[in-house]
């Protein structure tokens, strides 16, 4: 299978079942097929991440996006932002911030991490929509040659 008719990864690391599931749902309502790894932690996230690299992560492909939310236990997802800036020359993979949180700070902190987008919780199916059209499997990322 050719890597642009292969079904997008989508790495979900966010703690409130709530919001993983209205995340899954909207995706299926969408009616475009995706595999999601839904982590619920951000050292689980990092952890993950590191067995990617080092390809102890056999059983899961390297996500095409990773959507991230930024209040999570154990790690936030500041310090998962950060350990990504620090590790992922192997990686490079688009992130999208999920936050309930909309304060200024928040989201300058976050873009200086490299987020690709910052988007407000609740996201709308419109949103999720536009985020997968811009960042789909086998596109370039923005500043890539």
């Amino acid at each position: 299978m050719t890597r642009s008719a292969r079904v997008p990864v989508l790495l979900l690391v966010e703690d409130s079942d709530d919001d993983a599931y209205f995340f899954q749902r909207t995706l299926k309502r969408l009616g475009k097929p995706h595999e999601v790894k839904w982590l619920q932690d951000g050292r689980t996230a990092v952890n993950f991440l590191q067995r990617l690299q080092t390809g102890a992560a056999a059983d899961f492909e390297r996500p095409d996006l990773i959507f991230l939310d930024l209040k999570l236990p154990n790690f936030t997802g500041f310090d998962v932002l950060e350990w990504l800036n620090d590790n992922q020359s192997d990686l490079r993979v688009p992130i999208v911030v999920l936050s309930g949180s909309d304060h200024p700070g928040d989201i300058a902190r976050a873009t200086a991490l490299h987020a690709e987008r910052y988007l407000i919780k609740p996201i709308t199916s419109r949103q999720l929509e536009g985020v997968l059209t811009d960042y789909g499997p086998g596109d370039p990322l923005p500043g890539s040659p």
